[in-house]
C-alpha cells in the first residue's frame, strides 16, 4: 500500500481502492475487522497516525 516512493503514505482514495484486499487478507488470518479497525488502519496508512499508537496499552 505504499506509493511509488517507499515509505510515502497512501491517499484516502487509494486506501479505499485497496480496502477489499486488506479486509480479505485479514479474514484469511481469522480476523474480522470492525469499523474502528478500518479507520485505524486507514489513519496509519495515510500517515495521520503513528503505527506505535496501535499498540499503546497492550
Amino acid at each position: 500500500m505504499i506509493n511509488e516512493e517507499r515509505g510515502k503514505p497512501i491517499t484516502a482514495k487509494e486506501f479505499e481502492e485497496h480496502w477489499k484486499e486488506i479486509n480479505y487478507q485479514l479474514e484469511i488470518e481469522g480476523l474480522k475487522p470492525t469499523t474502528e479497525d478500518k479507520e485505524a488502519i486507514r489513519k496509519v496508512l495515510t500517515g495521520e497516525m503513528d503505527i506505535k499508537r496501535l499498540t499503546d496499552g497492550i
